[in-house]
Formats: C-alpha cells, structure tokens, sequence
C-alpha cells in the first residue's frame, strides 16, 4: 500500500473540488453574457504574455478598454455564488376574528420579497504593446429584488 502524500495535498484537493462545485452555478438570470463561473487559476500568468496567449487561457475578455496612456484594460467577470433570501418588505393588514371574543378584528402581517445578492470576482488584466503588465483581482456584491 502506498503512503498518502500528505494531509495538506488531500485537503487542498478536497477544497479544491469543493470550489469547482460551488462555482459552477449558472444564473438563469443572466443567461447569454460572457459571466463565467469558476475562477482561473492565476499561476498561468506572468509579466510578458501576449494578449493571444491570455486568450489562450481565459478567453474572450467580457469588455476591454482603451486607456490614453496606450495600455488596454481587459475586463473578465466570474459569478462565485448567489444568495436568494426572502426579506420583509411591508407590512398589511388582513382580516381576522379574535379567538376568545369570536369578533372581527385586523392583524398586520409582513410581506416578504426575495432579494438575490450575486456575489461576482472581475479579473482586470493591464495589456500595454499587447504584453501583460499586470492583472488585479477585485470582489463585488450586488443585491437585486426578484
């Protein structure tokens, strides 16, 4: 029997796959955009690769941006999760009868509405001669009434 190569490798792995699953989720909302949903793994990347060879490991970009400085931002979105709650929103009243007196009284209930926060990476890549610079990871929440 072979030694297993160290709790750290199988606990990473684990996570790993964990993420894969977790991230995997598609938004119907959102269908026919360039949202992606798992992470890339930034080792590929360093200083000097060309814009085809990030195209080789990303993609497409979902929008790229001229700067006057001559560099081009290119802009990948990636969904992580999305929360769906259902929140109070108002209140009504509605029409009751007192269980002891049997007459008609009104009680206030809430009203709910489900409210989805999308929790979304963007990886901006700093492109200047068509040569990557630099790259920047940043986390974003948005919330939306359904």
């Amino acid at each position: 029997m072979k030694p297993v190569r160290g709790h750290t490798t199988v606990i990473a792995s684990l996570g790993l796959l964990l993420l894969a699953a977790c991230a995997s989720f598609q938004d119907p909302g959102h269908a026919g955009n360039t949202t992606r949903s798992i992470l890339p793994d930034s080792s590929q990347f360093h200083p000097g690769l060309t814009g085809a060879e990030m195209q080789a490991i990303l993609g497409s970009p979902e929008s790229t941006k001229r700067l006057p400085s001559g560099g081009t931002v290119w802009t990948y979105r990636y969904r992580v999760a999305t929360d769906v709650k259902a929140v109070p929103i108002s209140t009504v009243e509605v029409p009751a009868i007192n269980p002891i007196t049997g007459q008609p009284i009104t009680r206030t209930e809430q009203v709910y509405e489900n409210h989805a926060t999308d929790f979304d990476v963007f990886l901006h890549l700093l492109l200047v001669d068509d040569r990557l610079v630099e790259w920047r990871f940043i986390r974003q929440k948005t919330g939306s009434f359904q």
